[in-house]
C-alpha cells in the first residue's frame, strides 16, 4: 500500500487560512500602496486591535504613526512613534532614526494647554484626541477644536497652532437645562 514510499511521509506544504488580523493589515497594506492612507489607517487600526502577537502589534503601532505621518498629523505621527518606541523592539540604528524624526516632527506641532470647567472630551477636526483640562498635541495650521461633556453644551473654538509653540485655552461649557417631560 505504500507504492515505491521508503517509509517516509509525502510533506505537503502545510497552507493556513490568513488571521482576520493578517487580512486586515495585507488590505492596510494595499491601500497604503495605493496612497489611500486614511483608509489604510482604519485596516491598520483593525489589523492591530485584532492581533494578538505582542511584536506584531507594535509593527502596526509604527504603519499607523506613518500613516498619520503622511496625511500631516503630525501630532498623532508623534504619539504614535513613541508608542512604537516604547513597546517595539526596534533596532538601535531604527531607534536612533526614529528619535531623529520625532525632534523633527515636534518642531511641525504645538502644544494647547486647555482648560475647562468640567471634565470634557477633546475632538480636533472631529478626531477625538484626548480630555480636558489637559494637554494636547496639534499639528501646526487652522484647526477646530471642540470640549464636549455630559449635561453640557458642547464648545467649538477655531485655533490657529505654530509648530513649536505653546497656547494655553480656557473653555467654558454652559449646563443644559434639565429635561422633563
Amino acid at each position: 500500500a505504500n507504492a515505491g514510499m521508503s517509509g517516509a511521509v509525502a510533506s505537503e506544504p502545510v497552507h493556513r487560512a490568513p488571521s482576520a488580523a493578517e487580512r486586515a493589515a495585507l488590505h492596510a497594506e494595499a491601500l497604503f500602496d495605493a496612497g489611500n492612507y486614511d483608509a489604510a489607517l482604519a485596516e491598520f487600526g483593525e489589523a492591530y486591535a485584532l492581533e494578538g502577537d505582542a511584536e506584531r502589534r507594535a509593527a502596526l503601532l509604527h504603519d499607523i504613526a506613518v500613516c498619520h505621518h503622511r496625511m500631516f498629523r503630525y501630532d498623532a505621527a508623534v504619539a504614535f512613534y513613541e508608542r512604537y518606541l516604547r513597546e517595539g523592539r526596534p533596532s538601535a540604528t531604527e531607534r536612533q532614526a526614529l528619535a531623529r524624526r520625532i525632534a523633527n516632527l515636534k518642531q511641525l506641532v504645538a502644544t494647547v494647554q486647555l482648560h475647562s470647567n468640567v471634565a470634557a472630551t477633546v475632538w480636533v477636526d472631529d478626531r477625538k484626541v484626548g480630555e480636558a483640562p489637559g494637554l494636547i498635541r496639534l499639528s501646526a495650521g487652522s484647526h477646530a477644536i471642540e470640549l464636549r461633556a455630559k449635561r453640557h453644551q458642547s464648545v467649538r473654538r477655531a485655533v490657529l497652532a505654530s509648530g513649536g509653540t505653546h497656547q494655553t485655552l480656557s473653555f467654558e461649557l454652559p449646563e443644559l437645562p434639565e429635561y422633563e417631560g
